[in-house]
């Protein structure tokens, strides 16, 4: 299987793995898209490696660290010094489909280079859009930031016209905004007095420009053109926007329960009791369900002869898709729950699947510390089995986290990775 990815903080919302994955299903390429999340740039790329993944696209905010992880980079990502796709060919390249994005957007609604263009924001992305601008040779160019003293970019720094966001009063004398910023804390919604004003979205989760009496160009025109270069790049051929645009538009809204899996003592119950707490969602773990049913531990079911395995996967199959007729629940669910695969199959169309990925060490630690008497704990295939079933965690998983060592920091970027992307 082709493992892909997204990467970011927050990645939750990335609607990436819905183009990539529909066109895995159509046209029957055995792969599967999904993002990884941690607590930097390096625990991500750490995970990547663990997991063979192959080839991921990058948000905010480690597009600066993607270029400089690059051995082979292109010439769009050498302009910006910035990458949003990483391919593994023997060594890594590093490419910048956003500069592609932005230039052809910009060309199709404006051709007159002596138009006067805003740009918001000064990360990655709002570097990516100047260089852009510049190479298409547009002679006004105005930079509207937060902090005028705290540009990080010493490229957007040499921008002629920079200024404080919050002192714009009017968009009349501007004819394209080009908006990077993912939340607004600081722009005037309500001056906005140019029905001519051209606005291009690099947002398309939670966009706060959308409705506005002006021309909107949403985030999500931004997404396909960058995500067309990169298709091709990693499957080899390239559809066209109308395709990918109607695979988003049959994409089906956000789950509202969360999935726990993972193998065996990859920490689970313990996170998931958390996260439910910090986010105030119901938690549910599927093994405890299935005692109380039971009347005993797992392990006695698993050793009773009349009973065994067999029995246990019918109740873990009934208590699972029981506990998905609620709302806002975090599940845990068993380290072999997706070796069901119309269970696994329900699964993944009635939730959101996070993957806690722990490696080997960490999970025979735990099971030593923790005395544990489920079964396998102490079979010697036990390594055997965490690899064997990795293929079924990365293949369900919306989300992927590297579990191995802090719980609390696995935590911690879980609730904001929630908090940022779920309805509240």
């Amino acid at each position: 299987m082709k493992r892909l990815a997204v990467i970011g903080y927050p990645v939750s919302h990335s609607l990436s793995p819905q183009i990539f994955n529909s066109l895995s299903d159509k046209y029957g390429i055995y792969s599967h898209y999904s993002r990884v999340t941690g607590t930097s740039y390096e625990d991500v790329l750490n995970t990547l490696k663990l997991l063979n993944v192959k080839a991921y696209n990058v948000t905010a905010p480690y597009k600066k660290n993607a270029f400089e992880t690059g051995i082979i980079k292109d010439d769009n990502s050498i302009l910006v010094q910035a990458s949003n796709l990483i391919i593994d060919n023997n060594g890594y390249e590093s490419f910048n489909t956003d500069f592609d994005a932005i230039t052809k957007i910009i060309n199709d609604v404006c051709s007159d280079i002596d138009s006067k263009v805003l740009i918001t924001g000064a990360g990655d992305t709002a570097l990516t859009v100047y260089n852009s601008l510049r190479f298409l040779n547009f002679n006004s160019i105005e930079l509207a930031v937060r902090d005028v003293n705290n540009i990080k970019s010493e490229k957007l720094r040499e921008c002629s016209n920079i200024i404080d966001i919050k002192e714009i009063t009017s968009f009349l004398n501007y004819d394209i905004l080009i908006n990077t910023i993912p939340k607004n804390d600081t722009l005037n919604i309500k001056i906005f007095d140019n029905p001519k004003l051209i606005i291009i979205d690099a947002i398309y989760h939670k966009p706060f420009l959308n409705g506005l009496n002006c021309i909107y160009i949403d985030g999500i025109q931004w997404l396909i053109r960058q995500a067309i270069p990169a298709i091709e790049k990693i499957f080899g051929f390239e559809p066209d926007i109308e395709e990918i645009m109607q695979l988003l538009n049959d994409a089906k809204p956000l789950k509202n329960n969360i999935i726990l899996t993972g193998f065996m003592a990859s920490g689970k119950s313990t996170v998931g009791k958390i996260l439910a707490n910090n986010l105030n969602w119901e938690f549910i773990d599927s093994d405890d369900e299935i005692e109380k049913i039971a009347g005993k531990p797992i392990s006695a079911i698993f050793e009773n002869e009349d009973e065994g395995e067999i029995y246990f996967r019918e109740l873990e199959n009934d208590v699972i898709r029981e506990a998905l007729t609620g709302q806002n629940r975090i599940i845990s669910v068993g380290g072999g729950a997706l070796k069901n695969y119309e269970l696994a199959e329900f699964i993944k169309a009635n939730a959101y699947v996070i993957y806690l990925y722990a490696n080997y060490e960490s999970i025979k630690k735990r099971i030593n510390h923790q005395k544990f008497t489920r079964p396998l704990a102490t079979d010697g295939i036990l390594e055997f089995l965490i690899k064997h079933r990795e293929e079924d965690y990365f293949y369900y998983s919306d989300l992927i986290i590297n579990n191995s060592n802090d719980l609390e920091e696995t935590v911690k970027v879980l609730t904001y990775e929630i908090n940022s992307t779920f309805p509240n």
